[in-house]
């Protein structure tokens, strides 16, 4: 999904029911949806309904944290979860209820970039225990 704002353009596969429809045009069991938590937090969704809705086409998750949109500019600042606005329990409380078994991936963009090389495998790591402990807490025992 992309996003157009402040312009107000509408966007394409922007929300959960425009992706859905994309995917079940193509009709392929070999296509799947990634959600991008960050991307459509700023895009106003709510993550865990668009969990709900993907279910079995969801393939993975880019768990990745901002402070929505914040006008007149919409930053995607790639935060490790629980650093921004999004409500992290209630995604993996989804993820969990569509026993959702496909990748995870964190996506450190900025964070990383302004940390001297030496201190970003910490913060990797760091935000890696992050999302694990959101994940055990909500989702699984392992």
């Amino acid at each position: 999904m992309c996003d157009v704002r402040p312009q107000r353009l509408l966007a394409p596969f922007a929300s959960a029911s425009d992706m859905l429809e994309l995917i079940e045009r193509i009709d392929d069991p070999t296509f799947g949806l990634c959600l991008d938590t960050g991307h459509a937090h700023i895009m106003s969704q709510n993550i865990p309904e668009m969990i709900y809705a993907f279910e079995k086409h969801l393939r993975t998750v880019h768990l990745n944290d901002n402070f929505g949109m914040i006008a007149p500019v919409h930053p995607d600042q790639h935060l490790f979860p629980g650093a921004g606005t999004i409500d992290f329990v209630a995604v993996f409380n989804a993820l969990k209820s569509i026993s959702f078994t496909g990748a995870i991936s964190l996506e450190p963009g900025q964070v990383l970039s302004k940390l001297p090389i030496n201190a970003r495998d910490a913060s990797i790591m760091g935000g890696a225990m992050v999302a694990k402990a959101f994940m055990k807490e909500h989702w699984y025992d392992g």
